[in-house]
């Protein structure tokens, strides 16, 4: 016979390893799902983010390459026009030709050959296109309308290197820049400017600073100074590309909302990932009441069977040893009550099944009743 339905019965303990092998198993599905949705959202990150720089690189490119055809036409008019003595007059008409503040030829020892009104002494960028042997810009020189860029351009004479220098306004750089990032793509409406190597900006699109500025957020000249993208601040994210011998970098700056905006999926993953542990938790809650009604179920029926059971075997066989003795039927009663006792011992190990019983736990606390049978009522039949 089956054991009983306690609270270390085997069904239920049983029952309770389901539940634990069931709970644990849909954490860790659950965990793995997680898991899944965060490397995916990871991996979209680095996909925009991966975009945004190809953009800055893109424009970089784009501008570098506009740059370097005018740094070489430029050395090769120099060239024709001033290779022999240089010519106040030509150097006057090349800059109202070109719109620059001045123009000045100097030689490989820096002695200015020649110049237009207004032109200064040789700058920074002077002395890198003589020991580079390349075309070099200066940064930003001077503030608002007086804002100056100067180009210093290397060419090859009978006489030795001579270096074309022109200082530009920086109108005409923002209209350009204007025209040429405003047709390029962008990603998530961002902020695409030119600065110099102290943060001034040159031009752009979509701009929060006037062209001639420097740009008020440090975090962002500082980010620049270290690498060429990533992330400042608390919320932002930046990527930038060189041009090439200038000291100027075009700079894609945006939040991150705006840049993540268009990961798929960023939300709802999470929203299904929820239902399906909120699914798990109701299945796993739903799986214990059944099992618990199932359990009860069980015990009732076999509290039934073993009230059957007791009913069928001792209750009657008592009540037969009763009657034998109420009869006179003294042996017959006797042969009867052992029966019954056997019968109980029966029932009572089938009961017990296989648990460990303690000495003295079958023992009754209180002493069972020993008084003689009732008499026979007066003429009652023998």
């Amino acid at each position: 016979m089956a054991g009983t339905l306690g609270a270390d019965s085997p069904l239920l303990n049983r029952l309770r390893a389901s539940t634990i092998v069931g709970s644990a198993l849909a954490v860790l599905i659950l965990a793995l799902f997680a898991y899944l949705i965060v490397d995916a959202q990871s991996q979209d990150r680095e996909d925009a983010e991966q975009s945004f720089q190809d953009v800055a690189q893109v424009s970089a490119a784009v501008t570098n390459g506009i740059f370097q055809s005018a740094f070489e036409s430029t050395g090769m008019q120099a060239a024709e026009e001033f290779a022999g003595p240089v010519e106040q007059e030509a150097l006057a008409q090349f800059a109202a030709e070109g719109q620059s503040r001045y123009v000045a030829v100097y030689d490989e020892q820096r002695r200015r050959l020649g110049a237009t009104s207004g032109a200064p002494p040789p700058g920074p960028a002077v002395d890198i296109a003589l020991e580079s042997g390349k075309p070099r810009l200066s940064d930003v020189m001077g503030k608002g309308a007086e804002a100056t860029i100067e180009f210093a351009i290397p060419y090859e004479t009978p006489t030795g290197r001579r270096i074309f220098v022109t200082g530009s306004p920086t109108q005409p750089f923002a209209e350009f820049l204007a025209a040429s990032l405003g047709e390029l793509p962008t990603v998530a409406d961002a902020e695409t400017l030119m600065l110099d190597s102290n943060g001034v900006v040159l031009g752009g699109d979509n701009l929060s600073v006037p062209v001639g500025e420097r740009i008020e957020d440090e975090d962002l000249i500082a980010a620049l100074g270290e690498a060429d993208s990533g992330d400042y601040g608390e919320d932002r994210y930046y990527a930038a590309g060189e041009i090439t011998n200038t000291p100027f970098r075009i700079v894609l700056d945006v939040a991150k909302d705006d840049l993540y905006a268009e990961t798929p999926g960023r939300s709802v993953s999470w929203i299904l990932l929820i239902a399906f542990a909120a699914a798990v938790l109701a299945g796993l809650y739903l799986l214990r009441r059944f099992s618990l009604a199932a359990t009860e179920l069980q015990r009732r029926e076999l509290n039934e069977r073993h009230a059957v059971e007791i009913n069928d075997n001792i209750i009657q066989g008592l009540a037969l040893a009763k009657y034998q003795l109420q009869m006179g039927e003294k042996e017959a009663s006797a042969t009867q009550v052992s029966e019954t006792l056997r019968e109980a011992q029966r029932l009572v190990s089938g009961l017990l099944g296989e648990a460990e019983v303690q000495a003295g736990q079958l023992r009754r606390e209180v002493a069972a009743e020993t008084s003689r049978p009732d008499e026979p009522p007066p003429g009652a039949k023998p």
